[in-house]
């Protein structure tokens, strides 16, 4: 531990700011701290640069007496504005897992539960860590990708968070994913607006996946006594051949539509739950495909007329 800090006359007195510097270490966590506080210290604020570093976030829990994800490794760095009920993240870039991000954050603590609202640009996102239960998934290893949305459906049955806990916070935040990982196939170029409210989460988004421009929502309402979730997307003029390896790994699959959509419903209070009542729909209008199209076997050709 290493901390140096400004006069103790300076501190109270609260007429010019305050400087400090802190670096520690523990157990293969590192974090440093360095700015000033300015104010007086039941009123204060402080304009910080802070640092974090480590290998499992849980002795940070322990230290802060917090809940985390599973993340694994954690690099982040960012320029921290404090004052009462309020904390600004600013210049906020790091890796938390294998996500990287870059942006800016602010939490509000004054309300009834926390706020946050900002815009992150995210050149990769892999939420699977924020899925698991802290008790499955102490140290995650990267996982092969899913093959289909099949392969997704399955790895869902097993997450167990709780969709109740949306009620726990709002937040109003822009995302943009350049590659998300954990899906199948190739998904990136994603842009999402998340609203998050009294446990009703809204979220309008489109993504660039399997040749298409996929444009749509996700929906979830965690105030209902079975929370509910639905997701709905659909594209215009583009490939069917990487839609059916997206949708069910299905190979030798060509041809074109005009219209395609896709829709998920479900009701559960977990993820896993969620999954298990899993519906869905599609719908394609004046399609031309045909199947047959691997080495050695026999082309079929049709048409979908509107």
């Amino acid at each position: 531990v290493d901390i140096r800090v400004g006069s103790r006359a300076a501190l109270v007195a609260g007429r010019e700011a305050w400087p400090r510097k802190l670096d520690l270490a523990f157990a293969g966590t590192a974090r440093g701290i360095d700015g000033s506080r300015i104010g007086r210290q039941a009123d204060g604020r402080a304009d910080l640069a802070v640092t974090l570093s480590t290998q499992d976030l849980s002795q940070l829990e322990r230290l802060l007496q917090l809940r985390l994800p599973p993340v694994g490794e954690v690099n982040l760095a960012a320029r921290v504005a404090w004052s009462p009920g309020r904390l600004r993240l600013q210049d906020l870039a790091g890796r938390v897992g294998r996500s990287t991000l870059g942006g800016s954050l602010e939490l509000l603590t004054s309300g009834p539960v926390p706020r946050v609202s900002g815009a992150l640009i995210l050149p990769t996102l892999d939420l699977q860590p924020f899925l698991a239960d802290r008790a499955q998934a102490q140290a995650p290893a990267p996982a092969a990708e899913p093959a289909s949305l099949l392969d997704t459906y399955r790895e869902l049955q097993a997450q167990t968070f709780d969709l109740r806990r949306l009620a726990d916070a709002e937040a109003d935040l822009k995302l943009e994913v350049r590659q998300w990982l954990n899906l199948p196939g190739e998904v990136r170029d994603a842009s999402l607006a998340v609203q998050l409210q009294g446990g009703r989460l809204v979220a309008p988004m489109s993504a660039q996946a399997a040749g298409a421009r996929l444009q749509g929502g996700m929906a979830v309402d965690a105030s209902a006594p079975s929370p509910v979730f639905a997701l709905s997307l659909s594209t215009r003029a583009t490939p069917l051949g990487g839609l059916a390896r997206l949708l069910a790994n299905l190979r030798g699959v060509e041809g074109r539509v005009d219209h395609f959509s896709f829709g998920l419903n479900a009701r559960g209070a977990t993820v896993g739950e969620l999954a298990q009542t899993l519906a869905v729909d599609l719908a394609i209008d004046q399609g031309q495909l045909s199947y047959g199209n691997a080495p050695g076997a026999r082309q079929v050709s049709q048409r979908q007329a509107p």
